[in-house]
């Protein structure tokens, strides 16, 4: 670690990191914004800003100032919250609290961290009304465009997921890479979708809708179980299919699942819910209204990958139910083949191509950066895509009328 921490300084033009100062609390984000109002001085909106922030284009270029006692405080302590100033296009947003994230990705703030920035944790307002992003090292794909791409094909397919983009990062004027950048999974990020700020939503960490398994969907005020959970956990242990998907289309929006559903298989999303039982890399929201349940995706670093694994191996017990009730895999069967003409219509290949050739110039900057590592992984993921529909043929059987 201290060997890969050396190149990457040395390739660095060398900065002396600002002494610490005890964090002032600030009602101004950037110089030109009113924290009181939804738009910029120049009058542009937060939604103008946002389709801004996010756009597929991009490569966006961040400045994070982290004094030296905050910094080495995330050296000791990497998950807890540091205070630190974000620049971007000229805007200097103050004290924004930092903290590294990741598990098998994780990697020290000295080297490329994976990052979650949130704009008021220490006193400031939020930012173009998002008050978190999310910034991932890319270091589980080489090639730099699975998370971007996947998170692009299930929001097409109406499916809500964040959106993502890249963007260089800079920290205390070194340049530590390009990354993934993109919004936090929390429920104001969904409303545009229809979700509902008092609706439930928890992160699935080795869950399942069976008893002894309940208490992997992880709320942000504890264990706490929506209504959904528990209908969906009953319908499911009914040993007659008639009854169970009766019991299910009141438990369950079925209709956002399958398209959840397909397009989890056709961008290999084996990390998660339902390809992993108990499942996590998944959020559950439960509508508090209808009472039914829905799935958004996250953590899509690993996806187009094992060409070989096909519907009826995600043991997940929804997913199983469905496939392998007549019904429900007919109404499977028509959604993958929506999906998979939408996915014809976008050319996923080509645009993954594109998003490659977009971020080249900044990756060819990064002190570790492997470009035929790279190149090789673009064209196993391409191959993936390019083949995938034709992989699950066999499962699907021909379209149905």
């Amino acid at each position: 670690m201290f060997i890969l921490a050396a190149a990457l300084m040395a390739c660095q033009p060398q900065t002396r990191e600002p002494e610490p100062v005890e964090p002032a609390a600030t009602d101004t984000v950037a110089d030109d914004w009113n924290s009181q109002s939804t738009e910029f001085v120049d009058g542009t909106s937060n939604e103008e800003w946002q389709n801004t922030l996010f756009d597929l284009e991009a490569v966006h270029v961040l400045n994070l100032t982290i004094q030296q006692g905050n910094y080495d405080a995330l050296r000791l302590e990497p998950e807890e919250w540091v205070p630190a100033d974000l620049e971007w296009q000229g805007m200097v947003f103050k004290q924004v609290g930092v903290r590294l994230k990741g598990n098998g990705s994780f990697q020290p703030i000295d080297l490329k961290p994976s990052l979650k920035i949130e704009f008021d944790t220490f006193g400031g307002a939020d930012a173009f009304g998002l008050d978190k992003i999310v910034l991932n090292n890319m270091t589980s794909d080489p090639a730099g465009v699975r998370e971007v791409t996947a998170y692009h094909l299930y929001r097409s397919m109406g499916v809500p997921a964040v959106r993502a983009t890249h963007a260089e990062l800079h920290i205390n004027g070194l340049y530590r890479g390009v990354y993934t950048l993109m919004e936090d999974v929390q429920l104001r990020t969904f409303e545009p979708w229809g979700l509902r700020e008092d609706g439930w939503l928890a992160e699935m960490f080795d869950a399942e809708f069976q008893v002894g398994s309940l208490s992997g969907f992880q709320h942000e005020d504890g264990n706490l179980l929506s209504s959904g959970v528990f209908a969906t956990t009953d319908a499911l242990e009914l040993e007659d299919d008639g009854e169970a998907f009766a019991a299910l289309e009141s438990t369950v929006d079925m209709e956002a699942f399958l398209a959840f559903y397909a397009v989890s298989a056709l961008v290999g999303q084996f990390d998660a819910y339902p390809y992993r039982s108990p499942g996590d890399d998944v959020h559950v929201y439960t509508d508090p209204v209808t009472e039914k349940l829905s799935f958004i995706p996250h953590g899509l670093d690993e996806t187009f990958n094992d060409p070989a694994r096909h519907m009826a191996m995600g043991p997940g017990l929804l997913a199983s139910r469905c496939y392998f009730n007549p019904d429900c895999q007919a109404r499977l069967n028509q959604q993958m083949w929506a999906t998979m003409d939408t996915f014809e219509a976008i050319g996923v290949s080509d645009f993954m191509q594109h998003q490659f050739e977009k971020i080249q110039p900044a990756r060819a900057q990064e002190p570790l950066f492997n470009p035929t590592e790279a190149a090789g992984h673009l064209v196993l993921i391409k191959a993936f895509a390019d083949g995938r529909s034709d992989d699950l043929l066999d499962d699907m059987g021909p379209r149905i009328p």
